[in-house]
C-alpha cells in the first residue's frame, strides 16, 4: 500500500481543517483552572507558554465551544463536564503512550 504524498496530505488537511482546530481546542482547555471561569492571567500565561497568537486562541475557543468542551456563560468561559473528561482522557492517553 503506498504512503501519503505531499499532495495527498495537503488534500486531507484542507478537507478536514477541524483536525487542527480540535487539537488547538484541546490545548486551549489547559488554560482553564478547575471549577472557575477562564481568567485573563491564566490565559496570558498559557498563550506565552504555547507561543499562541490571538487568532489561534480565538479559533480554539470557538472550536472548544462547538465541541461542547467549553460554555460561554455570563460569568465567563467555563469548562463543561465533557471538557473535563476530554482533558483527563488526553492526559491518560499521553501518559500511556509515553510509558516504554
Amino acid at each position: 500500500m503506498p504512503g501519503l504524498t505531499l499532495e495527498r496530505l495537503n488534500e486531507l488537511m484542507t478537507q478536514h481543517p477541524d483536525f487542527e482546530l480540535e487539537g488547538m481546542a484541546l490545548e486551549f482547555l489547559e488554560a482553564f483552572g478547575p471549577d472557575t471561569p477562564l481568567q485573563k492571567e491564566e490565559l496570558e500565561v498559557w498563550m506565552q507558554a504555547e507561543a499562541r497568537n490571538p487568532r489561534d486562541v480565538l479559533s480554539a475557543a470557538h472550536q472548544a465551544i462547538a465541541c461542547g468542551w467549553v460554555e460561554n456563560r455570563l460569568e465567563g468561559l467555563r469548562l463543561t463536564q465533557d471538557g473535563m473528561k476530554k482533558i483527563k482522557s488526553a492526559y491518560l492517553s499521553s501518559a500511556t503512550n509515553s510509558v516504554p
